[in-house]
C-alpha cells in the first residue's frame, strides 16, 4: 500500500510538473513568438549600421527596436484605419530618435528610424497542421511610399509572387502575423515584411491586435 501510494504521488508530481511547464510554455509561445519577429525586422533592418558612415574612431554603430506602449483592437474590416493611426503615433513618437546626439560622443551621431507595423489574432484557435510552419521575409525597394503599400498589400492578399510564397508557406486555415517595417534609403522607401505563419484567426469576425514602433540606427562619424 505505502509503495502504491508512494507511486501515485510521484507521478502526480510528475504530472503536475509537466502540466505547469506545458501551461508556461504556451503562455510563452505567443510573446516569444511576437519577439521573434520583432528581433527578424530589427536583423532584416540592421544594413544601416554595418554599412553606414562609421568612423573607427568613434563610439561603435548601435541598433534598438522601441515598441509604442499602446495596443489596438479591431477586425481586418478596420484594419487600414488603425494602422493609420499607428503610423501617426510612431512618427510622433521616433521624432526624438532621429535628432538624438547622445551615443557618440563627441562625434556626429547619424540616425536612421524605420517606422514598424504589427498585426496578429488576438484570440488564435489551435489547429495542429499550422505547427511549425515557417517564418517568410520580404523584400524590396520603391519609388514612393505608396507604391512600396500597394506591393504589401497585393503580398499578402497573394496576389503577386512573393504573395504566393507567403500563402504557400502558410496555407488555410492558418493565419499570418505580420511586421512590417519601411526605411528610407536615399530617394527610395526599402520594405522589411516578416510575416510568421500562426494559429488561426478564430472566426469570420475574430479580433486582431494592432501595434507599432520603430527601429533605430545609429552610426557615429568625425564632424
Amino acid at each position: 500500500m505505502k509503495i502504491t501510494t508512494s507511486l501515485f504521488v510521484f507521478w502526480s508530481l510528475l504530472l503536475g510538473v509537466r502540466f505547469a511547464e506545458g501551461a508556461s510554455q504556451q503562455q510563452c509561445d505567443r510573446a516569444c513568438q511576437y519577439q521573434a519577429g520583432l528581433k527578424r525586422v530589427e536583423a532584416n533592418v540592421a544594413d544601416h549600421s554595418k554599412n553606414g558612415p562609421q568612423d573607427q574612431s568613434c563610439p561603435a554603430a548601435g541598433i534598438r527596436t522601441q515598441r509604442l506602449a499602446k495596443i489596438q483592437e479591431g477586425s481586418l474590416l478596420s484594419a487600414e484605419g488603425i494602422l493609420m493611426q499607428i503610423q501617426t503615433a510612431v512618427k510622433a513618437e521616433a521624432e526624438p530618435a532621429l535628432k538624438d546626439q547622445s551615443r557618440c560622443g563627441s562625434c556626429e551621431q547619424v540616425n536612421v528610424v524605420s517606422p514598424l507595423t504589427t498585426s496578429r489574432p488576438k484570440a488564435p484557435s489551435y489547429n495542429r497542421t499550422c505547427d511549425g510552419r515557417p517564418t517568410e521575409t520580404v523584400r524590396g525597394e520603391f519609388a514612393s511610399e505608396q507604391a512600396a503599400k500597394s506591393f504589401v498589400e497585393q503580398a499578402l492578399r497573394g496576389e503577386n509572387r512573393d504573395g504566393e510564397r507567403l500563402y504557400a508557406a502558410c496555407p488555410d486555415p492558418c493565419s499570418f502575423n505580420v511586421y512590417n517595417a519601411y526605411t528610407q534609403v536615399g530617394s527610395k522607401i526599402r520594405i522589411n515584411l516578416v510575416v510568421q505563419c500562426g494559429q488561426p484567426k478564430g472566426g469570420l469576425f475574430a479580433k486582431y491586435e494592432f501595434g507599432g514602433g520603430y527601429v533605430h540606427e545609429w552610426t557615429c562619424r568625425q564632424k
